[in-house]
């Protein structure tokens, strides 16, 4: 059986046989790595054997812009791959799930005035958070509507939980100045984003 990396520099060369040959070697590694890195959200949605395809696929386009440092170094590269297929995946399904699932939940007995100003606001919301960028946007709809913990949203988004805080903080800061003053749309002063 070869070793590693007479089959990465082979599989670098071109050769897709010798290419297959080092991603099965990796596959179980990957596998456990992809499941432990996806939300149990994601994981209804999107097949772990997917994300792992996809990162065979991207591996095999670029496997020509690496070289080698190691067993630990080209694991840890995958990896970073399937990082990136998993956050690809995840602002995906944050996109399709908008904040309609929230206005029906917060809908209850209100007068048709109170209706079409709730409705409005949610618009309103919508619209700021879609200028937000895509990390910002995730951040806060896994702090402030699904109420995750610093700690959770940090362990979904792939960063350290200083990281996830400062960027709630700005993410916040920028929807606080996008949104504009909350009393012309009549939100509850306690009301958190």
């Amino acid at each position: 059986m070869l070793g590693l990396k007479p089959l990465f520099e082979s599989a670098r060369a071109g050769d897709r046989a010798a290419f297959d040959q080092l991603f099965e070697r990796l596959r179980l590694r990957l596998t456990a790595f992809a499941t432990s890195r996806m939300s149990s959200d994601l994981l209804m949605r999107v097949e772990v054997d997917d994300v792992v395809q996809e990162t065979s696929l991207k591996a095999l386009q670029s496997i020509t812009q690496v070289e080698w440092q190691g067993e630990g170094a080209l694991a840890s590269w995958f990896c970073g791959i399937a990082i990136n297929v998993i956050y690809n995946h995840s602002r995906r399904y944050a996109r399709i799930r908008p904040l309609q699932e929230e206005q029906l939940q917060a809908v209850n007995d209100t007068s048709p005035s109170q209706h079409v100003r709730r409705e409005e606001r949610f618009d309103r919301l919508n619209s700021c958070l879609a200028m937000l960028t895509d990390e910002q946007q995730q951040v806060i709809r896994y702090t402030r509507l699904e109420g995750l913990s610093i700690r959770e949203t940090a362990t979904r988004i792939g960063r350290t939980e200083n990281a996830t805080t400062q960027l709630l903080w700005r993410a916040t800061q920028k929807l606080a100045q996008l949104f504009g003053d909350t009393a012309s749309i009549h939100l509850p002063p306690d009301r958190k984003l």
